[in-house]
């Protein structure tokens, strides 16, 4: 499954999702080669059309492409660990990455393993405000960035070996 496609999933699965999003997604699967009438369709709607629209063909493409939306909790899961490898990889920020991943892990109820970007998010707003950070306590605005890549790091093996023991 393409990572596009991991990230579309785990948008869904948070309620996080827009027209834009799902027009996005399409172009970049016909750019990947897939390719659907719904799909093409799909890649020409654009942010000011309906959510239910789009919603729609993007269900017929799944269907057309023979794709299959994994439950919500492994959508959520692939979906933030994305987001931690682009943060090793270099394609977003640290910061950013925190941001998008402090995100997921409130709007999931904060479960035990996003409970780490909970805490980086908060130390770097008191590191902005030029306070203590409580939650991380090594942090400092010159020493972050290195933590976040660190605890990316440490995000994605800890999934990986969820995965292979399950």
């Amino acid at each position: 499954m393409s990572d596009i496609t991991k990230v579309i999933f785990g948008m869904r699965a948070i309620g996080k999702i827009s027209a834009e999003d799902y027009a996005y997604w399409a172009g970049e699967m016909l750019v990947q080669n897939y390719d659907s009438t719904s799909l093409r369709i799909l890649a020409g709607l654009n942010r000011r059309d309906s959510i239910f629209e789009a919603q729609d063909y993007f269900l017929r493409a799944m269907k057309e492409l023979d794709l299959e939306e994994p439950e919500p909790d492994e959508a959520v899961r692939e979906y933030a660990r994305e987001a931690a490898q682009q943060i090793i990889n270099g394609q977003i920020e640290p910061q950013q990455g925190v941001r998008a991943l402090y995100q997921i892990c409130v709007t999931t109820e904060y479960p035990k393993e996003l409970m780490i970007w909970y805490e980086l998010d908060d130390a770097l707003d008191c590191l902005i405000a030029r306070g203590y950070p409580y939650t991380y306590e090594t942090a400092t605005l010159e020493n972050f960035d290195s933590i976040v890549k660190e605890e990316a790091k440490r995000f994605v093996a800890n999934i990986e070996e969820a995965q292979k023991e399950a």
